[in-house]
């Protein structure tokens, strides 16, 4: 029987609201040690994206890591950056849409926000209907930082005996302008909470109804947490046009009505 807590919930309407939920996290834990991760559904759990692959899940060890090694070889061919970690050529091949064991956080709650409702437009550029509550998780986790040179030292893929978490070095844009915090666990493909750590001292899940989410995607907008900011490349900013014009025309009708 599994006897591992749930991980307590609330919800949240407004950026406001969610604004008085973080100022309540510094009750008990009043360090700057929180980070935050935004999903588009609220039934999505803390797995990577690699441990959410099927070919993954019902592989065996040994093709496990070829899978994985499979997708740093090709990441690492075609990304910018020609690192000797493992860790980090991880981090960029995620930027790009490679599956990998890690967990994206950032240490910025309005940018997990934004990833919790990130606008998409359909193809006439109006913003597509949200099917689903999004969520926004906290970490709390203390200590956990390990100096660029542990970092750097660490072979992968390989095992991992507990989670560990570590802000990357600032290897692209993205990476800084998102605030990124990354954790690593043992085992992939199995909830973040259940697996072992000694920093993970806390977890908190806010819900947002799909109700909700256009007037998210209007606040973060007038905060300035937009496609562009989070992604300042080439890339970014022009899949964020279509997003971008479609938000403006919605920030405008909600202020007027």
């Amino acid at each position: 029987m599994d006897t591992t807590p749930l991980i307590p919930s609330y919800e949240i309407k407004t950026v406001i609201s969610f604004s008085s939920f973080i100022d309540g996290l510094l009750v008990n834990h009043p360090c700057s040690h929180w980070k935050f991760r935004g999903v588009e559904n609220s039934d999505f759990a803390l797995i990577p994206s690699l441990g959410r692959r099927r070919d993954y899940i019902e592989a065996d060890i040994q093709r496990r890591h070829e899978i994985e090694e499979s997708f740093l070889r090709r990441s690492w061919d075609a990304s910018h950056l020609k690192s000797d970690s493992t860790l980090h050529t991880m981090i960029s091949a995620q930027h790009h849409g490679a599956p990998t064991r890690l967990l994206d956080w950032s240490e910025s709650p309005l940018v997990a926000a934004y990833f919790a409702c990130r606008p998409k437009c359909t193809h006439d550029g109006i913003l597509a209907n949200c099917s689903s509550d999004a969520a926004i998780y906290a970490m709390h986790c203390c200590p956990y930082s390990l100096d660029d040179s542990i970092i750097l030292a660490l072979p992968g893929p390989q095992p991992v005996e507990s989670t560990f978490g570590f802000t990357p070095l600032s290897i692209s844009p993205r990476v800084t302008a998102q605030h990124s915090f990354f954790t690593v666990s043992p085992d992939p493909t199995r909830e973040l909470e259940k697996q072992p750590s000694s920093m993970i001292t806390a977890i908190v899940k806010y819900i947002i109804p799909k109700s909700s989410i256009l007037g998210f995607q209007s606040g973060l907008y007038m905060l300035g947490i937009r496609s562009s900011s989070l992604f300042p490349d080439i890339d970014g900013h022009n899949s964020a046009l279509g997003a971008e014009t479609a938000l403006t025309r919605l920030t405008e009708t909600l202020c007027n009505s």
